[in-house]
């Protein structure tokens, strides 16, 4: 039902619906979720693959944002280790290199803070 209404108008209502998806997307041998079939359908938008960027990066945590990130992007990678999907690989890849600047910044942020 929710892919049909989003075929009426893939340019707007597909990134619309990443940017509010869950934003957890599975590997391939697990059930597929929401995010992970909006990839696979619609993730050669790269509108889309930034909706769900920015959805994964609203969260929060305890501790070192370095660290958290840092457990994020070896996710990442043990992902993209199994991934088949070009769409879900293309995300994970943009994904990744998002990780690896906040853990760069996180990191010399806290740095700062420490020596400050």
């Amino acid at each position: 039902l929710v892919f049909g209404w989003i075929d009426g108008d893939v340019e707007v209502r597909a990134p619309l619906m990443a940017q509010n998806c869950p934003p957890t997307v599975s590997r391939p041998d697990e059930p597929p979720s929401f995010a992970r079939q909006m990839l696979e359908r619609y993730g050669a938008l790269k509108a889309v693959r930034g909706g769900l960027h920015a959805n994964n990066f609203t969260e929060g945590w305890g501790g070192p944002a370095s660290e958290h990130y840092r457990r994020k992007l070896a996710a990442v990678q043990a992902d993209l280790d199994v991934e088949t999907n070009e769409n879900v690989k293309a995300w994970l890849h943009e994904h990744k290199e998002r990780l690896k600047h906040s853990v760069e910044r996180e990191a010399e942020r806290e740095l700062d803070e420490n020596e400050g």
